[in-house]
């Protein structure tokens, strides 16, 4: 202390945290034994030594006092000898209500998704929070079909007889396909998905014979819904399709038609043949075609298609974040013996035509053998429809031939749907501000959200009003503590079954697991269950690792207000050190006391809020309680005092973290631009995401006249 030196306790590559001085000793936290430990460090000699041996897991804490140490470590807190290192575990109880860990009924209404119609449109069935509901399209109750804590029930499915439900359950501790009667009166029958662990866009074939889904291996995998027998259709070019290729169903259930990542990292439309077992792609190489959707008719088929995709054909590269390719939407004929929809009209009178065989033209329509894909020239008949080239992002087959196009619109926040007639060779506006869900299996009704709420509405003409809105009130009961172990139990399988590495970067997993499982059932607070999933998550040493999110009880939070200013005590006053202002050319900011015509400045005092006196002894902030986006009036001077203050009036605001990051940012670029005289560009790259691209634009290319940059 009398000389100010520094001087740093030997440290190569380790992490030494949580000094405490005890005596003549510095006592603190280190990983230089590979397991976080307790040291102790002699100034006078310069050394250093091991006090715990601990080599699973590890020390969290440490504090000391009158010659003992108290370490936290495995969730018990220990007293530690100093000298010898010893432990003694102290018994602890707490007695409490922990009312954020008792069981209780939720609504769950707003986590519904993963929404699809029953055959007619009676019901629609949605996930949530785990369960599986069916909600009545106008009379009736929810149905909750499987009432259980343990499990995670995913992704629900209707039958195309409307009798029964698929979803995917980990209740046995691993996903599987379960499949039960629709009323939920029966218990469900399991089928197991083979090497599959999870399951995305499962679909029902028409004829009810098999379930199609895409699973983590991005495989195309069809279960034979009687047997449980499972085939491999296909495997995806990018495991981001996961959830995204829109499998689809022929109507005579003997195609499966999707999207597909090839070599150039676009996609294109396959088929796969279930008699054959072959699959084959419809689209070739030079577009992006995504969103199969079979015509009823079972004679077309629609798509979207991009060519000028681009710098958005990757998934990690910074070029993709800006740009905003165009998709046309397309119908491809699928027999070569059909005509095209759009062949050229003339007005002509009519010629008298010799009278139809009904008797040879039913016969005729009775041996229709199906689906049938011409092959040979088959992109000769794939047609652009007559509407604009737009920012479309799905297709939904409405009754036959008609097609559902939705488009998104600059500014609105849901998308805009389309309803295209092959008959009448037109779009039609149908709904705005919705997200198409899915169409009823006989093609009359169409489920769709419209911001919080859903409605089930005629496919035949645009709604109107509110028709067709559906009760989606889902109320469960939900048992925390079964909760959260299921939550352990996927997140620890989540790593085993995606992580990059299948040595686990060194691990032994199931080691992991039986040492941190203990710990799950002492989770009183979500908050408990994201610190141990944190410290499973450290056993992989890998960035951009995260646990976030979690029901947690709310809080009252208070409204302090803050004014966008440094202030700093000075001759028993607050002065007003610096004002944070806008800067240049950033319309969001808000800066209380930089407003233009406001009478204050740097170096002045303020003095008093709204009517209150405030001096050095008292804090402004506390003053400044519950006054966020509210007007007050502050009371400022040249000296500090009350006498001859003059009166402002500003809004404080709630945060004042973009004005001091703006300020840091434009305070760095004038020092740059001080220091070398005018000749060096400062631009500040914050992430590789999208806010750092726009960062890097607006600098670079403002100040792309300097000799040099310095990026930071």
């Amino acid at each position: 202390m009398d000389t100010r030196e520094e001087h740093h306790i030997s440290n190569e590559r380790t992490t030494d945290i949580h000094p405490i001085w005890m005596g003549e000793t510095v006592y603190f936290l280190s990983d230089r034994d590979w397991a976080m430990n307790v040291w102790a460090y002699d100034p006078g000699s310069d050394a250093v030594r091991q006090v715990t041996m601990f080599d699973d897991a590890e020390a969290k804490w440490l504090n000391g006092h009158a010659g003992t140490l108290v370490v936290e470590q495995d969730g018990w807190i220990h007293t530690v000898n100093p000298e010898t290192g010893e432990l003694s575990r102290i018994e602890i109880t707490v007695s409490g209500d922990f009312p954020w860990a008792e069981a209780g009924w939720e609504d769950v209404s707003s986590r519904a998704r993963s929404a699809s119609l029953s055959p007619t449109g009676k019901r629609a069935v949605f996930e949530a929070r785990g369960e599986i509901f069916t909600v009545p399209a106008e009379n009736g109750d929810v149905r909750n079909l499987t009432r259980s804590s343990t499990a995670a029930d995913r992704s629900p499915v209707w039958s195309p007889d409307g009798a029964s439900i698929a979803w995917f359950s980990d209740a046995s501790g691993a996903y599987q396909l379960m499949i039960a009667d629709q009323s939920g009166m029966d218990k469900p029958r399991a089928l197991n998905i083979g090497e599959s662990v999870l399951a995305w866009e499962p679909t029902w074939s028409p004829d009810g014979a098999h379930i199609a889904f895409v699973d983590d291996d991005v495989r195309i995998k069809v279960i034979n819904v009687e047997t449980g027998d499972i085939r491999t259709a296909d495997v995806a070019g990018a495991n981001y399709e996961r959830g995204n290729m829109g499998i689809s169903w022929s109507p005579d259930s003997k195609w499966l038609a999707y999207s597909k990542t090839f070599s150039n990292n676009l996609h294109r439309i396959v088929v796969w043949s279930s008699e054959s077992g072959e699959a084959t792609a419809l689209t070739d190489e030079m577009a992006d075609a995504v969103r199969p959707a079979w015509d009823r008719d079972g004679r077309h088929l629609y798509f979207l298609a991009s060519t000028n995709l681009a710098q958005d054909a990757g998934w990690a590269n910074t070029s993709t974040i800006k740009p905003s390719p165009t998709y046309g939407a397309y119908v491809l004929v699928l027999r070569a013996d059909d005509p095209t929809p759009f062949v050229p009209e003339s007005d002509e009178e009519p010629a008298e035509e010799p009278e139809e065989d009904t008797d040879e033209a039913e016969e005729e329509e009775e041996s229709d053998d199906g689906v049938v894909i011409d092959f040979p020239n088959l992109e000769r008949r794939i047609v652009a429809l007559p509407m604009p080239v737009r920012n479309y992002g799905s297709v939904l087959a409405g009754p036959k031939g008609s097609v559902f196009i939705g488009e998104r619109i600059a500014g609105q926040p849901a998308l805009t749907l389309h309803k295209f007639s092959l008959e009448d060779r037109e779009k039609k506006e149908f709904m705005t501000g919705v997200s198409p869900v899915s169409v009823s299996a006989d093609g009359s009704k169409m489920l769709v959200r419209a911001g919080s709420s859903w409605r089930v509405v005629g496919t035949a003409s645009p709604p109107s009003g509110s028709d067709g809105r559906l009760d989606v009130s889902l109320i469960m009961r939900v048992d925390r503590g079964q909760e959260w172990t299921q939550i352990f139990e996927e997140a620890w399988r989540y790593e085993r079954d995606y992580f990059y590495d299948p040595g686990m970067h060194g691990n032994d997993w199931q080691a992991v697991h039986d040492r941190y499982a203990p710990l799950v059932p002492h989770v009183r607070h979500r908050a408990d269950l994201t610190y141990i999933l944190d410290q499973i998550n450290g056993e992989l040493s890998v960035g951009h690792s995260f646990v976030r999110g979690g029901d947690y009880p709310s809080v009252e939070s208070e409204p302090v207000g803050v004014l966008g200013a440094d202030l700093v005590v000075d001759r028993g006053a607050w002065r007003i050190d610096r004002i944070l202002t806008y800067e240049s050319w950033n319309p969001t900011l808000e800066a209380p006391l930089a407003r233009a015509g406001l009478d204050v400045g740097e170096g002045d005092y303020l003095v008093g809020i709204d009517g209150m006196e405030l001096t050095a002894a008292d804090d402004p902030y506390r003053l400044l309680d519950g006054t966020v986006d509210r007007q007050i009036v502050l009371m400022v001077n040249q000296q500090p005092g009350m006498e001859g203050a003059r009166a402002i009036t500003v809004e404080p605001i709630g945060s004042e973290n973009a004005l001091r990051q703006r300020a840091w940012v434009e305070d760095n670029r004038r020092k740059v631009d001080e220091l070398s005289g005018g000749r060096l560009a400062y631009v500040w790259v914050p992430n590789t995401g999208g806010p750092g691209v726009v960062s890097f634009d607006r600098y670079y290319f403002a100040q792309q006249d300097k000799e040099g940059a310095v990026i930071d």
